[in-house]
């Protein structure tokens, strides 16, 4: 199966360096006493450059406690097993990006996000930004971090869940990526390869019937993790059918925020007000709008 997805991955990545790169067609010949027909515009985008190979970074961080092992058995807490898995600062700013990213998807506790909660942009805020973890940190201070997403996007196998290493690698990449933070440093092509891609992956991950039959939970964090990083993508686009969309629909607009019942955002100040599974009409009209967007000029 790995062999026909990356064999279908270098034919997109051969289509996406033109990253829909308008073609004109030559004007019909007219009478020379009349105007030549106005040409079309032509938007160039620069090819798409992976500058990560799809093999862990030689300059990745070994976790010195695991679960599974003695020393993690003694760790009492939860804030003891959270601080045991601290990237020092010091051995973060000698790393490379990607060996950075490496880190956040490879954090023991990573995958817990998924666990308590659909929502999973509260649980990111409060893993990754309120406490403070240094490997997140470092990353929103690097320059080529969101290049550095796009890559690992383009290269990381979406049909990932549980029993892979690590578990839920893609859906992890996904809400990752969707932070608006890195998304604003992209430019126009670049948020269509987001888009592009993102829609690869929840495709892949709806047609493929061994993952859909044996990855029932992969394949619904999927569907909330790759329409978030579409829909916020859009966002950040500008694309004003959906930011017009949004903003008429609570329901929409509360998915793509990450609003949770009861509890409120510390960066906004507005309730959390939106439970996934009570709105399963959401992701598919998100992907509907990354399509259009993939065809819009």
């Amino acid at each position: 199966m790995k062999t026909i997805y990356y064999f279908l991955l270098f034919c997109c990545l051969v289509f996406a360096v033109s990253c829909n790169t308008a073609s004109v067609e030559p004007a019909a010949e007219e009478p020379e006493s009349e105007e030549p027909a106005a040409e079309e515009p032509v938007t160039s985008c620069e090819p798409i450059q992976p500058a990560w190979d799809g093999k862990r970074p030689n300059d990745s961080y070994q976790y010195p406690v695991l679960p599974g092992m003695e020393e993690w058995g003694d760790l009492k807490s939860g804030q003891e097993m959270y601080d045991a898995c601290q990237v020092p600062k010091d051995i973060l700013e000698n790393m490379s990006t990607q060996a950075i990213i490496q880190a956040i998807l490879e954090h023991p506790q990573s995958f817990e996000i998924f666990v308590y909660s659909d929502c999973y942009q509260v649980y990111f805020e409060r893993f990754w930004w309120e406490f403070n973890n240094h490997a997140y940190v470092e990353l929103t201070e690097r320059k080529d971090a969101a290049p550095a997403l796009l890559d690992r996007l383009i290269l990381t196998y979406p049909l990932t869940g549980i029993f892979s290493k690590p578990e839920f690698e893609s859906q992890l990449l996904e809400i990752l990526f969707s932070q608006t933070f890195f998304l604003s440093q992209l430019n126009d092509c670049e948020k269509k390869n987001v888009v592009e891609f993102a829609l690869k992956n929840d495709d892949l991950r709806h047609t493929d019937d061994d993952f859909a039959k044996d990855s029932d939970y992969g394949l619904f964090i999927g569907k909330i993790t790759a329409s978030l990083l579409i829909g916020r993508t859009l966002i950040a686009a500008g694309y004003v059918p959906f930011v017009d969309a949004m903003d008429a629909s609570e329901d929409l607009k509360g998915f793509i925020e990450g609003w949770q019942q009861g509890t409120l955002n510390p960066n906004t100040g507005k309730p959390y007000a939106f439970i996934y599974p009570s709105h399963p009409h959401i992701p598919p009209q998100i992907i509907d709008f990354g399509n259009e967007y993939l065809t819009s000029k």
